[in-house]
């Protein structure tokens, strides 16, 4: 079954539009950012660099799900049977991503990066059925192996360092209740 967007909602530029190109591979930077700062400091800031890098893995996973709350939007009104599978599928990604941020540390990661790809396997579908241009699946393409790959390098990380799970705030970067005029 081909579904259709109403009233040619979205552009079909044959080529990827500059600021698309521009906002998406800098959404990259902030990916590699924090695993090279993981790398560079070690394990004396690595839980809190973990946890700002599953944050943000968390906020991009419900960004590209939320995509699809915008496609059922636009789908035609004689298709609701569509509409209903596109929202539907669009808050799986935001309630998995909640999830990651409570999931011990690698474990969040492994979530992350399987739901990215189950993500990307069911967007290339949509795109596909929904007519969108064809630069958007090569975007996101791009996009999730380069998201994915930055958090399979921070398992790595976790597994190549013997130094046992991180802990979520380095001693360095606590405030003593008292330095702050709390009662203890």
């Amino acid at each position: 079954m081909t579904a259709h967007i109403a009233n040619d909602a979205f552009p079909r530029e044959a080529t990827m539009p500059v600021a698309v190109r521009w906002l998406g591979f800098g959404g990259l930077v902030p990916f590699f950012t924090l695993v090279g700062a993981m790398a560079l400091f070690g394990t004396d800031y690595r839980g809190f660099l973990l946890f700002v890098l599953v944050s943000y893995g968390a906020v991009i996973l419900s960004f590209v799900g939320a995509l699809h709350w915008a496609f059922a939007m636009t789908a035609a009104a004689d298709q609701p049977a569509i509409r209903t599978r596109l929202l539907a599928w669009s808050v799986v990604p935001a309630l998995c991503a909640w999830a990651a941020m409570v999931l011990p540390a690698g474990f969040d990661l492994i979530l992350l990066v399987t739901m990215f790809w189950v993500h990307f396997a069911v967007d290339a579908v949509w795109a596909r059925r929904l007519g969108l241009p064809s630069w958007y699946v090569t975007l996101r393409t791009v996009l999730t192996v380069g998201a994915t790959l930055a958090l399979t390098l921070a398992i790595a990380m976790l597994l190549l360092n013997p130094a046992g799970p991180p802990d979520l705030v380095p001693a360095q970067l606590t405030c003593p209740a008292e330095s702050v005029g709390l009662e203890v």
